[in-house]
């Protein structure tokens, strides 16, 4: 999406996006934790669904069905996101519904997605957290790519492993085919990824770099030095045992080995049985049982975004892929 992008010294905020290709993961369990506790420190924040197909996250925040959604700024009957926002129970947390039943506000249109990108930039907050959906479309992967600071979002099954592999593939393609820019380097990126071997990104980019060397060395001089300048951020969710506490160490090693950016796990989060009984009394885990093991974990994955997201506001490390 070509979106203004505001410098480093001139940002006022930052922008957080937790995806990772599998439903079920955690990632909005995690979004509404992390904004309930950036607003109890004082920082003014914003919880953006961005789930267009279907939203929840105004449930694990314990309000009941919003009045407005992401889908009076799609549809055009708001002019400005701002007119959407909703508030909730905790003082500077307001959120962005996600458009639960408008199929249509679920897949905008390029136009719409660059609007509704800008709008995001724009919104007077410090803090704005995207919950993205499932999956590895466009959509969704273009959300991520627009953060500042991004996480894949992870559970130790195998489906979920999987699906945070083939998100990442996607994160980087997306990413690839626009560094590209050019019509022509777009077609050869795609060429290069209908020929290359699943679960190799590496291969792929080294492929697609080597063709269009051949039109413009300097062209793919400047794509390689940006691609691989933005590290994947991990989050680990719902850890049992010591076994599951190591998928985030092994998983980084593969995708620096086959992927390409260099990997940092975020955070992990114990299994904890009670998540759902604070979701039925709509209370934020993290104040419901704020004793807990998992909400002390909580609090240091907070701390190592809030570290990330500070050097990337000093330019010290650039944005997510």
């Amino acid at each position: 999406m070509d979106c203004d992008r505001e410098t480093p010294a001139t940002r006022e905020r930052s922008i957080w996006a937790f995806g990772g290709g599998k439903g079920g993961t955690g990632k909005t369990f995690i979004v509404a934790n992390l904004a309930i506790l950036l607003a109890r420190q004082g920082s003014r924040v914003i919880a953006f669904d961005g789930d267009l197909g279907g939203a929840n996250l105004h449930t694990a925040l314990g309000m009941g069905r919003p009045t407005r959604s992401i889908s009076d700024f799609t549809r055009g009957r708001v002019a400005r996101l701002e007119e959407v926002l909703c508030p909730t129970a905790y003082d500077n947390l307001k959120v962005i519904p996600g458009a639960a039943d408008d199929f249509g506000g679920a897949n905008p249109n390029y136009a719409l997605k660059s609007k509704l990108c800008k709008h995001l930039r724009q919104l007077d907050c410090d803090f704005l957290l995207i919950d993205l959906g499932a999956g590895t479309g466009y959509n969704v992967v273009d959300l991520f790519l627009e953060a500042d600071v991004g996480a894949v979002v992870v559970t130790p099954e195998p489906s979920a492993v999987e699906l945070a592999y083939r998100f990442t593939r996607a994160a980087v393609y997306r990413r690839l085919k626009l560094l590209a820019g050019l019509p022509r380097y777009e077609q050869i990126v795609d060429e290069a990824a209908a020929e290359s071997v699943a679960g190799n990104v590496i291969r792929l980019v080294e492929g697609a770099l080597e063709r269009i060397a051949a039109f413009d060395r300097g062209a793919a001089e400047r794509i390689e030095g940006e691609l691989y300048q933005r590290p994947i951020k991990l989050f680990v969710n719902m850890i049992r045992d010591q076994r599951d506490q190591r998928l985030g160490a092994q998983m980084c090693d593969v995708l620096n080995k086959f992927y390409g950016p260099p990997c940092e796990g975020l955070g992990a989060l114990p299994y904890d049985e009670r998540v759902p009984l604070a979701e039925r009394r709509g209370e934020p885990f993290v104040l419901a049982y704020g004793s807990s093991d998992t909400a002390a974990q909580f609090a240091v994955a907070l701390q190592r975004m809030l570290a990330v997201s500070r050097d990337v506001a000093e330019g010290t490390q650039l944005r997510l892929i």
